[in-house]
């Protein structure tokens, strides 16, 4: 998907997987849209940019005062996100 970025190492790809399975949820919203979100407050907001930059893919964004989401929206990202997560979750 994006021939001049690095993959990520298996390593982090374990490491996210953890993470997603205690921070980490595939949302439907009210226009019935696909999401996959990993919220934290804002003493742990750069482990969200740590993913999207890991991920090349997705957005952080402020959601309320002290909160902030890691978001893949897109249908191509969603897919791999899917396609990560298939068979790898505990």
């Amino acid at each position: 998907m994006f021939p001049d970025k690095e993959i990520p190492d298996d390593k982090f790809l374990e490491w996210l997987i953890g993470f997603t399975e205690g921070d980490g949820s595939f949302v439907v919203n009210h226009r019935n849209e696909l999401s996959f979100v990993i919220t934290q407050g804002t003493s742990n907001k750069e482990v969200l940019h740590l993913i999207k930059d890991k991920l090349n893919m997705g957005s952080v964004i402020l959601q309320g005062k002290n909160i902030y989401r890691f978001v893949i929206h897109k249908k191509l990202e969603l897919n791999l996100i899917i396609h990560l997560f298939n068979g790898n979750m505990i």
